[in-house]
């Protein structure tokens, strides 16, 4: 923690260990609880890649005249350039989700 203009790192394991130590007596265990599932097909579908035409749908699903972004642009100019700039959105969705796993 940064206290009155240095570091004191003292507090900050008595802080943690006070609120996160091991407590006796009290344990949850999860013997023999079943969790829900899903299946391989659908794992794939979570894992997969977004294709163009998915890209595409969840721009046009956005309100086109809502206040632009800190950029200036809005959901409208991205459709009525989406010919020229989709490329770039694909490309940018893609890497976006390809650093996240």
């Amino acid at each position: 923690m940064f206290v009155d203009g240095r570091w004191c790192e003292d507090k900050v394991r008595v802080f943690f260990e006070e609120r996160f130590a091991r407590k006796e007596g009290c344990q949850v265990r999860l013997d023999n609880v079943r969790f829900n599932s899903i299946s391989k097909e659908d794992n794939e579908l979570l894992i997969a890649d977004f294709s163009e035409k998915e890209i595409r749908d969840a721009v046009w699903n956005c309100d086109s005249s809502k206040s632009p972004n800190p950029d200036g642009f809005n959901f409208g100019f991205l459709k009525h350039c989406w010919e020229i700039i989709k490329s770039d959105v694909v490309s940018v969705v893609k890497d976006f989700t390809s650093k996240s796993h």
